[in-house]
């Protein structure tokens, strides 16, 4: 970012997130954030540039067409929890390990960590919850756009993710692929 009163190649070793530029982009134009968008977890950078406080932990999900479960992230300082609904957990430390080849969470070591960071990510979010409703939310869209038989016959929508059943290459053989 570029901006006034801020030196270039200033840097910040906070863990943020992309969700974080809304409301950033928002206070930035002098537009306050409406009660639902202050319930989202995001925050305004703008704390962190001018100094006036830090930021050790940082969550993050992702529910991508096609994927087997919701996916979710828990940073907190070098340690990083992802947690998979139905799946075991994976505990990295980004300090020691940043390419994340070295699974902690079952290493007999870590377990009072894994167990705290664990407990972190309950109290942000409930997993299956979330996993429940976000397929349920992709089977809705699927239905709205004429059922599965439909959307992998026209293929509409979907130029980022392949339909489920489907994979880039064969889309790309299929000349499919935008």
């Amino acid at each position: 970012m570029a901006v006034p009163d801020i030196a270039p190649g200033t840097s910040l070793a906070d863990p943020v997130s992309h969700v974080d530029l809304y409301p950033t982009i928002l206070e930035a134009c002098g537009i306050p954030l409406t009660e639902e968008e202050e319930s989202l977890k995001c925050r305004s950078l703008w704390p962190l540039i001018r100094g006036e406080e830090t930021r050790k932990s940082l969550f993050a999900e992702y529910h991508g067409t096609g994927t087997l479960s919701g996916g979710f992230v828990l940073r907190d300082g070098p340690r990083k929890l992802i947690h998979f609904v139905g799946m075991a957990p994976q505990l990295f430390d980004l300090a020691s390990d940043p390419e994340e080849t070295n699974d902690l969470a079952h290493d007999g070591k870590n377990s009072a960590l894994l167990e705290r960071m664990l407990v972190q990510l309950r109290e942000t979010v409930d997993p299956e919850a979330v996993d429940r409703q976000a397929k349920a939310d992709q089977r809705a869209l699927i239905e709205k756009h004429g059922g599965e038989a439909k959307v992998l016959e026209d293929k509409a929508g979907f130029s980022h993710s392949p339909p489920p059943g489907l994979n880039w290459r064969s889309m790309n053989a299929a000349g499919t692929r935008p």
